[in-house]
């Protein structure tokens, strides 16, 4: 990727391509992308939350002036792990092919939400990204990350940064290669575009894999680097097992990993899940 296509303002990248007649039409298609990665993953020492006291004494062990108590919670050992992942994908884009720019934007969405984000049926002309991205020419591929929606469910231990940019890197690779965007073939260009953690995923895969993508949309995004309360971060969003708020979404899903956070929102409908991921 050219330095100076490294980072692109979200208005400017998507005033570039001819915009269609608001009378076109989107056609849209879903996906199950197979696919198998190495990720450098992080070793965990985190005990087994059976409730949420246990949740509770974590957060406060973490938190506490006792750095020898908190530091012996985690291991920052890493192991290189290998394993195979269905991805549940759609793209959208202009039906006609006169109005479609050969730029694919591949969208990746943040905490506690799935890929409905970028497409959301409550008042889709003014919260839909992808209807405005497509009224510009672009096609759209948007997909749940690991764990959430209808991609594979792993373990929130196994839900890490490491492995969400991995993924994101070999979806980048085979939308390059012209698969899974339609009859567009072979794209001219291939940006990522992400939101808060979407974002995280975003820019370490640019940051590591630089020659996949040509550009990257960074929202809901700070690389303030004066920001280290962390914790505090913890503390205030009142992490709770996702099972015990919802046992009819999310009863399936590990205590370890899977935690609510109680004052964000999560995808709509059954399809959706609960998000845990370690950064």
């Amino acid at each position: 990727m050219k330095p100076t296509t490294t980072y692109l303002l979200l208005a400017s990248l998507l005033t570039t391509a001819q915009a269609t007649p608001s009378t076109s039409q989107t056609t849209c298609k879903n996906y199950t992308i197979p696919l198998t990665i190495t990720s450098p993953n992080l070793a965990f020492a985190l005990p087994t939350f059976r409730n949420n006291f246990d949740v509770a004494d974590f957060i406060d062990t973490i938190s506490s002036r006792n750095a020898s108590t908190a530091a012996s919670v985690v291991s920052t050992t890493r192991q290189n792990i290998t394993a195979s992942y269905k991805i549940f994908a759609t793209l959208c884009q202009p039906a006609s092919k006169k109005f479609r720019s050969k730029t694919v934007l591949i969208a990746t969405h943040g905490l506690n939400f799935d890929r409905t984000y970028w497409n959301p049926d409550l008042n889709k002309a003014k919260y839909s990204f992808v209807d405005w991205a497509v009224s510009r020419g672009y096609s759209v591929l948007y997909y749940d990350r690991l764990g959430v929606g209808l991609s594979s469910r792993v373990s929130g231990y196994v839900a890490q940064l490491s492995n969400q940019v991995a993924i994101l890197a070999e979806i980048s690779r085979v939308v390059k290669e012209g698969r899974y965007v339609g009859d567009l073939g072979k794209p001219e260009a291939v940006v990522l575009v992400g939101h808060s953690f979407g974002s995280a995923v975003s820019l370490n895969t640019v940051a590591q894999y630089p020659s996949l993508v040509d550009g990257v949309v960074l929202t809901g995004f700070s690389l303030n680097e004066t920001y280290t309360n962390l914790l505090g971060f913890i503390e205030e969003v009142g992490l709770r097992i996702a099972a015990d708020q919802d046992g009819a979404r999310w009863g399936g899903l590990d205590t370890v990993g899977f935690l609510f956070f109680d004052d964000g929102l999560v995808g709509e409908g059954g399809s959706s899940g609960a998000d845990g991921c370690v950064v």
